[in-house]
């Protein structure tokens, strides 16, 4: 039977609109290129250590000003290049360096025309939110005592498409474990960075390890050291609780002592035959050694997976020491362990780059369920976290998305920002008419009015492409990027805590709020998307209307 040209026809839309091909998951190896175009002015915050170090050092308070700002529900682009090796660029631009250092120098270029390769990652600040995060840039210098060198804040000269991994809109709440004495690792570590105990972390007792792990309300639970002996099976009560913990969205990382512990069930090092431990097992089929001892003439460092979040590091690392700084899969004659898959391995050190007697590594991770944020597991070698390079990975852990439950508050979208009108909170659905940027002054802007989580941006006259090569656009719009700085979180929970330091901080809520949960997450690319994917679903239903009629008078 043949069938008329028009058929034919219809078949190949029907079959060019069904075709997509779905982006790999961010945090797990081979991530997909999201490339956005970011508009002129934004701010750069480099975890690159030529662009971010203060007088002598690193500057770790580049995570505690990022924390600071999703804190104030102000929206964070974490650019990370897909496919590239380590110390490799994500992108590069011409930027001004500018100044947070007082508010009568607030936003004044101290060195300008800087020709950046950007390496080690970079937090974004798109220019609609440039004017606040300034302001809340300048408290957090002040209220933690960082002048005459604050974190290095860098303006875009020029709009640039760059390679966003996640939009960050959640407020990262840190859980470290009391199981011991040694949370003070992980604690002082957050105060050096600037997180303030109670508003931004705190000690989870042994009690909450033990009890409904899945509703606990943080967003990363971090294990400092936790090391048997453990008799009677004592270590898996533990294990099955970070498995909940983890399986429900949270992330968790394991350090030192605590690898063997939650991977193994408390057996350090086995022979011939794998533990039991039916709740562990989260990198590996069968457990891994830890610790790992070997003798070599030379050894170093290997690189692996550069483009996931949790290595954005750049220099070398340092050799880690403690009880378990070094672990691999165990290799025997009878027995040998793999990765499970979505599992891999990040820092290695040893004689050679590849599996043998003579390597292991000190940081190892694995997203445990596709489909959503969070469920990471993270091993992390070492008793102290040390050095300023081998210490990012920590860092980097606490801005890997999660998803919690939606009583713990910790989600917000532009409308807590947007929404206000005369000081009064204007809800997504927008009660009052809003201006294109989200504010309220009698124009109506349907497109943000509805709860979009991407509200409009001025167009750029040109934009420089990926390859640098600059893009004539149309003229710029009239819209200005100033905004009033925010009164506070909007939250409509009467029972959420009040702003601390002035910065609209607050604890995290146990009600429900109005955010949307962090599965929505997505760029604005996805929206329209999504509105595509509509359509085509439109002419595949008249397709197989106008198919079927054909068909019957035939």
């Amino acid at each position: 039977m043949s069938f008329p040209t028009s058929v034919v026809f219809i078949f190949g839309i029907v079959l060019a609109g069904v075709c997509t091909v779905a982006a790999a998951d961010p945090d797990v190896p081979g991530p997909s290129a999201n490339l956005e175009e970011i508009r002129s002015c934004s701010l750069i915050l480099p975890l690159d250590s030529k662009y971010q170090s203060n007088s002598t050092a690193y500057h770790l308070h580049v995570y505690g000003l990022v924390n600071h700002l999703l804190w104030n529900s102000i929206p964070v682009k974490w650019a990370i290049k897909a496919g590239k090796s380590y110390q490799d660029a994500d992108f590069s631009a011409m930027v001004d360096e500018i100044s947070i250092n007082s508010t009568s120098s607030l936003g004044q270029v101290i060195n300008g025309s800087i020709s950046a390769s950007f390496r080690a990652s970079s937090f974004i600040v798109p220019v609609l939110y440039a004017d606040i995060a300034l302001t809340l840039m300048e408290s957090y210098i002040t209220a933690n005592g960082l002048r005459p060198y604050p974190v290095r804040v860098y303006s875009l000269k020029a709009t640039t498409y760059i390679d966003i991994r996640y939009t960050l809109r959640h407020k990262p709440y840190i859980g470290v474990s009391g199981t011991t004495t040694n949370a003070l690792i992980h604690t002082m570590a957050l105060d050096s960075a600037g997180f303030q105990n109670l508003t931004h972390y705190r000690i989870v007792e042994v009690e909450e390890l033990q009890g409904a792990a899945s509703e606990l309300c943080v967003t990363l639970l971090t294990e400092p050291h936790f090391q048997g002996p453990f008799t009677n099976n004592s270590a898996v009560p533990f294990v099955q609780s970070m498995h909940e913990f983890v399986s429900s969205g949270g992330n968790f990382i394991a350090q030192c002592g605590s690898i063997a512990t939650y991977e193994n069930c408390g057996t350090s090092n086995f022979s011939g035959q794998a533990p039991s431990c039916p709740p562990g097992f989260f990198l590996t089929t069968g457990g891994l050694n830890a610790p790992v001892y070997f003798s070599a003439p030379t050894k170093v460092f290997f690189y692996h997976n550069a483009d996931l979040a949790i290595m954005q590091t750049d220099g070398d690392w340092t050799p880690p020491t403690g009880s378990v700084a070094l672990f691999d899969v165990y290799r025997s004659a009878s027995l040998t362990t793999q990765l499970k898959p979505n599992g891999y391995f990040a820092v290695q050190y040893g004689a050679t780059s590849g599996a043998s007697s003579n390597t292991s590594y000190t940081l190892a991770g694995i997203k445990t369920s596709l489909g959503a944020p969070g469920s990471n597991v993270f091993y992390v070698g070492g008793h102290i976290l040390s050095g300023t390079v081998n210490i990012r990975s920590y860092f980097n852990a606490i801005f890997v998305p999660p998803t919690r439950p939606s009583a713990c508050a910790f989600t917000f979208d532009e409308c807590e920002v947007w929404g206000r009108c005369s000081g009064q909170n204007v809800a997504c659905g927008c009660s009052a008419t809003c201006d294109t940027q989200g504010r309220c002054n009698g124009t109506a802007d349907p497109a943000f009015c509805t709860g979009s989580l991407n509200p409009p941006e001025a167009s750029p006259s040109s934009v420089s492409s990926p390859s640098g090569v600059p893009v004539s656009l149309p003229p710029p719009s009239s819209l200005s990027p100033q905004q009033d700085a925010p009164a506070g979180v909007s939250d409509p929970s009467p029972t959420v805590a009040t702003p601390i330091n002035g910065g609209g901080e607050q604890q995290p809520s146990q009600t429900s709020n109005t955010s949307s949960p962090l599965s929505q997450i997505a760029p604005s690319v996805f929206n329209r998307a999504s509105s595509s994917s509509s359509l085509f679903a439109n002419i595949a239903v008249i397709a197989v209307v106008v198919v079927v009629a054909l068909l019957i008078s035939l």
